[in-house]
């Protein structure tokens, strides 16, 4: 799980971690014609169609993936989908700006990585992760706006890790990716690097 405030660098890191694996990605919640020649995109009730050993990127998860949505089709094939995902060595990256809005399953994660919190968003966080994002706000306070973008609070239970960790820009990033959902021109698939 990825949390933090809008406009943050939730989904650059998404991307980078997901570069990092080295694995095919599918991505829900980018439209194929950004997402370009970094992965497949598929809608929400296709989730259980990624193949094997591959990263599943959830961008804005909150809205394909909302609490009150339990009984929809694509919320009951994401609780599949994780139940299993070991077993299909799947790895999924999901961010999000307000974790109380999300589907409690894509909680349980194996580490959560963390922006400064939203101020709107604050009041309504689960009581656990209400108490994480006051570590997160302590671990950036200080920080300028450039420290802040390269920087991700990061607590993993499976790593037995908490801290921050620094990282760049996926290649090949796009500053308009984060923004697709924006009205307006869209922006490009990145391009290859040679």
């Amino acid at each position: 799980m990825v949390a933090g405030e809008l406009g943050s660098g939730k989904t650059a890191f998404s991307f980078k971690l997901a570069q990092e694996l080295h694995r095919p990605l599918t991505a829900i919640g980018i439209p194929a014609d950004i997402l370009g020649r970094w992965g497949r995109a598929i809608k929400p009730e296709e989730i259980l169609d990624v193949p094997d050993g591959s990263t599943v990127l959830i961008d804005d998860a909150g809205l394909m993936f909302g609490s009150l949505d339990y009984n929809r089709e694509a919320s009951q094939r994401l609780h599949d989908l994780i139940s299993i995902r070991r077993q299909r060595r799947l790895v999924i990256i999901a961010n999000t700006v307000n974790t109380g809005v999300s589907d409690r399953y894509l909680l349980e994660a194996d580490a959560v990585f963390c922006k400064p919190p939203s101020l709107l968003f604050s009041e309504t966080e689960r009581t656990k992760v209400s108490q994480l994002m006051r570590e997160v706000k302590a671990a950036f306070s200080g920080m300028d706006e450039a420290e802040v973008k390269r920087h991700m609070y990061c607590a993993s239970d499976l790593f037995s890790f908490v801290g921050m960790i620094e990282y760049g820009l996926p290649r090949g990033w796009n500053e308009n990716i984060s923004f697709n959902k924006a009205s307006g021109p869209r922006a490009q698939a990145p391009q290859e690097e040679e």
